[in-house]
This record gives structure tokens, sequence and C-alpha cells, in this order.
């Protein structure tokens, strides 16, 4: 018997904490009296003497008094057992001792089964999930059922017991709860203390966004007291709608009926199957997500439920923006669900056979349970193709009950059954229902959402388009590779596995031919779910471009046959594509015109005094609507910079006093006008110019009042002034000014967002505020305020998403915030949960760069957050990964240097790029760096040495292609490379003017120089210096600096 607890009569045994538990009632026995106790308990109705147990529990040492007698008396008052009328050891006169009360061990473990306890058909369920009626035989997850346990236990004796269980797709995690966790808490003993009364399953991959808080409701009336419902006299609809509007009334209710109807302390479960689908799903708003997991939290923090939730580990990252699901991880409320061990798989394989009363074959070779373990064992579908296997074993089992090698044999193994029964099925229908396949295929795959797995969907019998359509479906439903259901209200079915796709060849085949179509095909059919929950808003439709003409391709593929609201999603999505292609040639045409016009009035209007002032104020109307009205298509072709030629003349037009004439809608145009202009100057770094800018327009706008005459408009203008204004005291480092401009720039959007609270322009603006002040003070290193600033930024852009999930520059300054937070995490060293946002924000950018492979905005942060997730791996020391991400990083940069030579950020960025390569060629078992790579760098590097964030980033780079070259014994490049890094510190004499990092870098390369050179040299005081740096050093590369230091200082 294992330390893992037992029930023996209505006492719970506890052998790991020497304890027995009956209800709330908790006693300690002394060990020697556990053991006493186990080992009767392990031969129950057998009888042991005295010097049995003294031979068996004590190990035949020697002793002075018999201390067996003592110990059953000591066991007998704990059990509260009476020697002459036992109820749980007896004596037996002149024999010895006997466990006699019932022996019960929790569902799934090992000792549980016996032969012929099973009488339900096959203990295999095949491609299903184990269920609760299934858990006479569930075995090999003992272990994991007894940690879960544990910690629903644990965490529901604190009153909030919300868990989740990870585990990849087809890893048993519903099986566990379902035939191993809700067994044990609701059989009648409970576990530890820990009693269920019913519990309440919903799978969210089979929730519909508009049923989502139906289904839910549905479940929870599934949750009973004595037979009755808790909720009893409401209804789903009712129900539905509480959970919506009034979750801690619902909530209160229900931890009021659990308290007044039920004796003694009990609970209700729930488990939320699947979590990923409502993760990841794009038909579920964000609010609806934040809002299930709202309920899921309350309920869980009642004291009354539990609430289970089982996600597929990939998912992950979706799982980690939701605080609620992260609050119990430090304290094991998250579970990890890993592959069975072979002694786990023999357990899955022959105990319930053996409670089936099955045997296995074996010849002089092979036994078939050993071989199926060794085949499973290297299988990636281990768990559900082991059962399907074992069922299909089953069914062609002999007379005898002895389950088959040559069957198993025909089946073609584990790798090969489904498969090849699939194709089996297949064969036997007429040619005329095998034309139908692809169709069926058609309809059942799709693709995962983040676009990089075959997963599988459900489909409707309405949609079957053919006679021929039907009788395969029907025939593969009867063989259960398909199953069927209701998917909603209509009646539907989908694939019983999705191991299916990946074992059968046809299946395979067909996905390789047609994956380019699956793709723009799920693409497809999401955006016009989303476009018909938003209730058609244009905001949804398909944007212009490369995703209107994929969705127009897969339109004409017969194949991929389009539901009604597909093809009318296209039509409207083509007709905002003319009305957009006329407008742009009408928005040239005019901005030509207006350009001659305004120049034309603003010189005619010299030539007469006496029509001037009539002509100054159109000539300003005029010239402030074409620079400002037509700055958002320049920036859209990227070419602000048309905007240089007018700009001083427009500031200095538009400051002067008489330009400013109390005219609101002049005004508004004229700051539109001069933001547009502070924008083009700062994309040229000519800081005056967006000093003037902004200051003008401030000017220009701070007359009004805000009550009366604002419109969100002169709000965001105002706003945009003010940001632009701190944008150039914040990129000259001071700080206190950006912070003043930033919180005018907040206060400015706040003020008209109470006034218009639902208007997403503000919600954005209001995050864009939050984000600037988040950096401000993070580069203050007060991270504690950062991090309040960048969450409310990141909450409002998620807010705005859900309204306008194509805008681009939105998705764009969302993936910005994600990477402030993921610097944040950084600045706390918490590397992990920094690596997790920057993954994050790569899937926002590469989702966009799937519509736009060569938006240069995108590549270059995309390229910046693969070098910044490199240095991460490098700090927690996963080397191949750091190579990995680093080697990517440096591809995107070479492309982006192709079109634009000059650009000195993306040069600088790309000799950081070669360095880090450098630094993780040293330890990577992937990859060395080129040469050629190091010496461009150096070349680039050479020709760009300044002042400021470029000077910290080239000693940084220098340092560590010094180290790459003293590694690899090229001294001549590493005596050349410190040389010119050490000699340049002096001769420009900015070593003090440093920051703290690179000075550690400079006398890291000075000790490294000496250690090169061999001489002999005091060492001491340096490396008491860098050892004193390093403690109090909190940035990157920590782990390299460690190591440098050790290896030079020890």
């Amino acid at each position: 018997m294992s330390q893992r607890l037992f029930f023996f009569g209505e006492w719970q045994v506890n052998p790991e904490s020497n304890s027995i538990r009956q209800d709330e009632k908790t006693l300690q026995l002394e060990p020697r009296a556990m053991d006493v106790l186990v080992f009767l308990c392990r031969h129950a109705n057998q009888v042991f003497s005295a010097d049995d147990l003294l031979q068996q529990v004590w190990a035949g040492a020697v002793l002075g008094d018999n201390p067996v007698h003592k110990t059953i008396a000591q066991l007998r008052k704990a059990l509260g057992d009476d020697a002459s009328q036992p109820r749980f050891i007896e004596t037996i006169r002149k024999r010895g001792y006997r466990a006699i009360a019932p022996v019960v061990f929790p569902v799934g473990d090992a000792q549980a089964v016996s032969e012929g306890l099973w009488q339900q058909g096959s203990p295999f369920p095949g491609l299903r999930a184990f269920e609760a009626k299934d858990a006479g035989v569930f075995f090999g997850r003992g272990e994991q059922i007894n940690v879960l346990l544990k910690s629903i236990a644990l965490h529901a004796r604190q009153a909030r017991s919300l868990h989740v269980v990870l585990g990849p797709s087809g890893s048993g995690k519903t099986s566990l709860v379902n035939a191993g966790i809700i067994p044990n808490l609701v059989a009648d003993h409970g576990f530890d203390g820990i009693h269920v009364l019913s519990a309440a399953t919903v799978d969210m991959a089979d929730v519909t966004e508009s049923r989502l808080y139906l289904d839910l409701a549905s479940a929870l009336l599934d949750w009973e007291i004595n037979d009755d419902p808790v909720f009893a006299g409401i209804s789903a609809e009712v129900l539905a709608g509480e959970l919506q509007t009034n979750l801690d009334k619902l909530v209160a209710l229900f931890s009021s009926i659990m308290a007044t109807q039920v004796e003694q302390k009990r609970y209700q479960l729930l488990l939320v199957d699947r979590l990923e689908a409502l993760l990841s799903a794009p038909q579920f708003p964000e609010a609806a997500r934040a809002q299930v997991v709202r309920i899921m939290d309350s309920f869980a923090s009642s004291g009354a439920a539990i609430v289970i939730a089982t996600c597929r580990n990939d998912f992950y990252p979706m799982l980690a923006q939701h605080k609620a699901l992260m609050t119990g991880k430090s304290t094991g409320a998250h579970f990890d669900l890993l592959p069975p061990s072979r002694a786990e798989l023999l357990q899955m394989i022959r105990l319930p056979a053996k409670a089936a009363q099955l045997t296995w074959e074996s010849d002089s070779s092979d036994s078939l349970d050993q071989l199926l373990c060794d085949d499973a064992a290297e299988s990636p579908d281990a768990l559900p193709m082991l059962q399907y296997t074992l069922n299909e074993l089953y069914q062609q089992r002999g007379e005898d009950n002895e389950l088959k090698l040559a069957h198993y044999r025909a089946l073609g193994g584990i790798e090969g059954a489904i498969g090849k029964r699939a194709e089996a099925i297949y064969n036997d229908q007429p040619e005329s229902v095998k034309t139908a396949l692809p169709q069926i295929f058609a309809k059942l795959v799709s693709l995962s959402n983040d676009e990089k797995s075959i997963t599988s969907r459900a489909a409707l019998w309405s949609q079957l388009g053919s006679e021929h359509q039907r009788q395969l479906v029907q025939a593969l439903v009867d063989n259960r590779l398909l199953v069927s259901h209701l998917v909603g209200d209509e009646p539907g079915f989908s694939l019983a596995h999705e191991a299916l796709l990946r074992r059968w060849p046809r299946a395979v085949e067909w996905i390789h031919q047609h994956r380019y179509n699956i793709k723009i095909k799920s693409r497809l059919s999401l955006a016009a779910e989303r476009w018909l929950s938003e209730k058609e808003a244009k905001e949804f439709l398909i944007p212009d471009g490369k995703p209107l003409f994929e969705a127009k391709e897969i339109e004409q593929n017969s194949l991929f046959a389009l539901s009604e609201n597909e093809q009318r999603y296209i039509q409207q999505s083509s007709k905002r594509s003319r009305n957009r292609k006329l407008i742009k040639h009408a928005t040239v045409a005019s901005l030509a015109l207006l350009t001659m016009l305004s120049v034309a009035m603003t010189w005619r209007s010299v030539e007469a005094e006496q029509r001037a002032e009539e002509r100054r104020a159109q000539a300003d109307n005029l010239l402030g609507f074409m620079v400002g009205e037509f700055a958002d298509k320049l920036r859209e072709l990227g070419r602000m910079d048309l905007l240089e030629s007018i700009s001083a003349r427009a500031i200095s037009h538009f400051s002067e006093e008489s330009s400013i004439d109390g005219d609101f809608s002049s005004d508004l145009i004229k700051a539109m006008a001069l933001n547009a202009i502070s924008e083009s100057a700062y994309s040229r770094r000519n800081y005056n110019e967006v000093t003037k800018a902004a200051i003008t327009a401030i000017h220009l706008l701070s007359q009004y009042n805000f009550e009366d005459e604002f419109t969100v408009d002169a709000t965001k203008q105002l706003g945009a002034a003010y940001f632009w204004k701190g944008q150039v005291h914040f990129d000259k480092h001071e700080y206190e000014a950006a912070i003043e401009s930033f919180t005018n720039y907040y206060k400015s959007i706040e003020r008209a967002q109470v006034k218009h609270p639902d208007s997403n322009e503000l919600i954005i603006e209001l995050s864009y505020a939050e984000n600037s002040l988040g950096s401000v003070y993070f580069n203050l290193k007060q991270l504690s305020k950062a991090s309040e600033h960048f969450f409310r930024s990141y909450e409002l852009k998620k807010r705005a998403l859900e309204k306008a999930p194509n805008d681009t520059m939105l998705l764009y300054t969302t993936a910005d915030t994600i990477s402030w937070l993921a610097s944040l995490s950084f600045a706390l060293e918490d590397f992990e949960e920094s690596y997790k946002y920057r993954t994050i924000e790569q899937q926002i950018i590469k989702r966009q760069l799937d519509e736009d492979p060569s938006s240069m905005l995108f590549l270059g942060n995309l390229a910046q957050s693969l070098y910044a997730a490199a240095g991460l791996q490098v700090e927690l020391n996963n080397i191949d990964l750091a190579s990995s991400l680093v080697e990517e990083s440096k591809t995107i940069y070479r492309r982006l240097l192709l079109e634009d030579k000059e650009n000195t950020q993306i040069k600088i960025n790309f000799i950081l790029a070669n360095a880090l390569s450098s630094t993780v060629a040293l330890d990577s078992t992937k990859s060395a760096i080129e040469e050629a790579d190091v010496n461009e760098a150096m070349l680039l590097l050479n020709s760009n040495l300044s002042t400021g964030d470029i000077r910290r980033d080239m000693i940084s780079a220098l340092f560590d292609f010094s180290r790459h070259y003293e590694a690899v014994g090229n001294s001549t490049a590493f005596n050349r490379t410190v040389d010119f890094l050490l000699s340049t510190i002096d001769e420009h004499n900015i070593y003090n003017q440093l920051d703290s990092e690179s000075r550690l870098r400079i006398d890291l390369l000075s000790l490294l120089k000496k250690h090169a050179s061999k001489v002999d040299f005091d060492r001491s005081l340096i490396c008491e210096k860098l050892k004193a740096a390093l403690e109090q050093q909190k940035k990157v590369n920590r782990y390299i600096f460690r190591r440098e230091v050790n290896r030079l200082c020890s």
C-alpha cells in the first residue's frame, strides 16, 4: 500500500501525515501505530500473530516488553473500537489480529481493482473521454489524482477553490477530472473532509457566443441538494441574465442556500472544460471572456463551490492575461498533467482488463500488453490512440475473453489502428459515396486560432448538400469515427478525436493539398461570426488588399461552400472597398487642387490690403484643412515628410496674435494642422519645430471652455498637442516636464471621456495617455507607478479592440503596451513573465503581418521583440532557444536595411542583434556566429559613435563582440575591439557620464584585457568593485555578468 490515503470504515487514513479523520474530527497516531494499521488494512481480513507484526513492522528489532498489544490498544482507542464488540480490529484468540472494517481505496488507485468488478461492456472508452460512470476502470493516474485532490481540499478550506488543469491535446485532462476527481469528491466519504453534493459541466468548445450565458446557466441548474435543484424555481433564461447583471447577488443567494439547507459543510462542483475555446475564439468579445472568468472566480470564492477548468497548455499566454486565473498558481491551483510513465501506461492497459476479466495473448517473443505499452510510450497521441486500439481489440476478442496479438498486428498497431479503420470503412462504400469525402473534410477541418496547427470543428447535418454526403457521414458515425450531437439547437456531427486527422493517410494528404484554403476559410468563418455578433458594424468588414482578395478567391472554390452569411460578408466588404477607392481618387485630386488654391489665396492676400482680412480667414481655414485633414492620408502612404516644406511657414502664421481670433471651428482646423506638423517634425527629430507647433496648438485651444464648446475632435487635438510637447521632454530625459505634459494630455481626454463614455476614439486616446505616463515612470525607476499606468492602458486598449478589432494603429499600440509590460517584468527580474508578454506581443504583430507582410512598421517591432525575447532566454539560460530567436531577429533586420539603408536606428538594432548572437554562439549547441556578421556589425559600429542611447548600445555590442573574440581565440580582433572602446572612452573623458551598466561593462573589459595578456597584476581591488557593482545591477545580462566576474575573479 502506498502512502496515499484510503478509507477504513468511516475513517479516512492518511499514512503520509500519520493521521485519521472522521468528518471534522482529526487524530494523530504514533508512526508505529500507523504502520500497524496500514499493514493490517493492506491484508484486510487476514489474521497476523503478534510475532508476525513484530517481524513486519518492527523488522525483528530486539525489544523489551512486546509493544504489539500496546499499539493495538492505542489504535482501538483512536478508532473508537471495542475489543469485546469489534468493528475495526478483531482479536482472534490464540491466533492474532485482523482488520474487519471495509477498506476502500480512492477511485483511480491501483489497489481498488478486483477481477470481475466491471460488467458494463468494454472497459476502454475508445476516442471519447472517460466519464464518471467509467471511474471503476480509470487507472494509471493515481498519483495525479492524489496531488490534485489534496490541492482542492487545501484551497476549499481557504474559501477559494479555482483550479486549472493544464496539458497538451489528448493528455487526458477531461478524463482525469471526470473519472478521477469528481467520483472521489462525490463519494459518501468525500476526500480529506471535502464532500461534493453534485457536479455540473460546461464544455466551452460546444458553446456559441449567443448561448454563452444560457449554457452556463443550464450547467448551474444541474447542481442539486437532495435531488432538488439549488436554484429551484429559476429558469435558465433568468439565471443567464443574473449571471450578466447581478452576479454578486446571485452568488450571495447561492451561499445562503448552501449554508441553510445543508447540515454539514458541503460543496457544489463546476467543471469548465476546454477553457481555451473561450480564451481564443474571436467569436467571444473580450468583455464576455472577462465576465465568464469573473463568474468562475466568484463561485470559487463563495466558500461553497469548487471550480475546475481544463485548458490546453499551448494557450497559457491567453490564460495568463486573466488575473483571477493566475491568482492561485503559486499555491498549487495550477496542475500540469504530464504524459504517463511506462508503469502508469501498464496500469491503464492491464487493470481495466483485469476488472473486465480479459486476458492477453503472448507468444515466444511478445506479450500483447507489454507490446501495447512499448508502442504507446513512443506515440505522441498515446492516450486517445491507446484507448481506441484497446477498444477495437475488445470488440474482436475471442470467446475466452482473450485479446489477440494477430488482431493488434492486423490493426497496424497503435499508430495505424484508427487510420486503417477509417480506410476500411471508406473502401466499403460505393464509389458514388466515396466522392463525397473531400466535401466532408472541408466541413470538419479547420485551423487553430494561432494558425499553427490543424484542428476540427462541428458541422450541421443540414449543411450536407447531397445524399452521398449524408450516407458517408452516417457510415462514419455508425463506426464511432464521428459523433452525432446537437450544435446549438440543430443536429450536427464532429470528429470523435482529432487524431483521425493525423493518422488517416487520406486525411493527411487532403490537408496537405488544401492547407492554404483551410487557413483562408477558417479566417473568413471567424471574421464573419464576429461581424454578425457586432451587429454587422462596418469596422469588422474585411480589410482591403490581400485579405479581401483571399476571401473572394475562396468564394470561387466550390469545395469550400460558404454559408449565406459568409457570402453576404464578402459582398458588403467588396462594396466598401469600391467606395473607398472612389474616395481615395477624389482625395488625391482634391489635395492637389487645395494646395494650388491655398498658395494662390495666400499670395493674393498680400496684393490688396483692403481685402486681406477677408481673405486671411479663408486662407487660414484652407491651409489648416489641407494640412490637418489630409495628414492621415499622407501617414498611410508613409510620406509625412511632404508637410516639411510648409511647416515653418504654417507655425509662424498660426502663432501670430492676429491669427487667433476666437473662431472655434477655425482654430480647431489650425490645431489639427499644427499637430500634423508636430508629427512630421518629430519623425525628423526636429524637436524645436515640434515644441513650437505643440505650444501654438495648446495656445489656440486653451482659450475655449471645455464644458460649453469642446467636441471630441477638439479634445483629441488638445491632448495630442500636450502629447507632442511631452514626447520632446521625454526624449531629452526631462522627465518632470514630461509628466506635467502627459498629465495634461490625460486630463484633457478624461474630461471629454466622462461626457462621451462610449466613444472608442477617446478610450484609445486615454490608453495612449496612460502608456505615456507609464513610460516616464518606468525610466524614473518608479516601477509600481509604471505598472499601474501600463495595465490601465492595456485594459483600455482591449476595450477598444472589441469595437475595432481590425484597427491597424490600435493593434500596433496594443503590442507596444505589451512590450512595456514585458520591460516592466524584466526590470523586476521576472524573466519568465516578461517572456510570456513578448510571446503575446509577437502573436499580435504576426497576425497583422499575415494581413500585410510588407509592413515596415510591424516588421521592425517584430525584430525588436524577438531580440528582446532572445535576451530573456539568455537570462534563463535557455541558450538554444535564444539562438533561434536572435537569428530570426537578424533576418528581419537585414531585410529592413535593404529597404532603408540610411536608417540609423535599424543599423544600431542590427548591431545589437549581431552582438547578442555572438554571445549566444559561445554556449549554443545549434550554431556558431559567422565571423562575417561580426565584421559587418563592427563596420557599422565604427561609423556611428555618438552619445546617449547609441553610446550605451555601442558599448554593449563591443562588450559582447570582445567576449566572443576572446572565447574563439582571436586575440588580434579581441585586442583591436577592446583597445578601440577603451581608448575612445579615455579620449573623450566620458567614463563618469556613463550609466552603471555601461561602466560595469568597461570595468569587465579592462579586467578581461589584463587577464588575456597573462600579465601579473593585483586584481583584488578591481574584483571587489565589480562584485559590488554586480549586486547593484538590476538589468540586462546578469547571467553573463555574474559568470564573467566568477570566471575572472575566482
